[in-house]
């Protein structure tokens, strides 16, 4: 990842906005006070949908979902046909 300082990114906006748009690039841009991450809309998207995958409800359909599945599942007999 790129790092740069915020003097830097004001005089440059537009070519770093462009790089991070186009190439899917993220940015540190570091200030007196800390840093922030310039990232793609794609890339936040992308994030937005793995955190949501750890939200407690999506995790409650999870679990629900493979205890049907387990639950459909017959254990294996050899006397039973195939």
């Amino acid at each position: 990842m790129k790092k740069i300082t915020i003097d830097n990114f004001q005089n440059n906006m537009n070519c770093y906005i462009d790089d991070v748009v186009k190439n899917n690039h993220r940015i540190a841009i570091s200030t007196h006070k800390g840093s922030a991450i310039l990232l793609s809309e794609n890339d936040f998207l992308e994030l937005q949908g793995i955190l949501g995958l750890y939200s407690p409800s999506m995790i409650k359909k999870i679990t629900s979902g493979e205890k049907e599945l387990l639950d459909s599942l017959s254990t294996y007999s050899p006397s039973n046909a195939w």
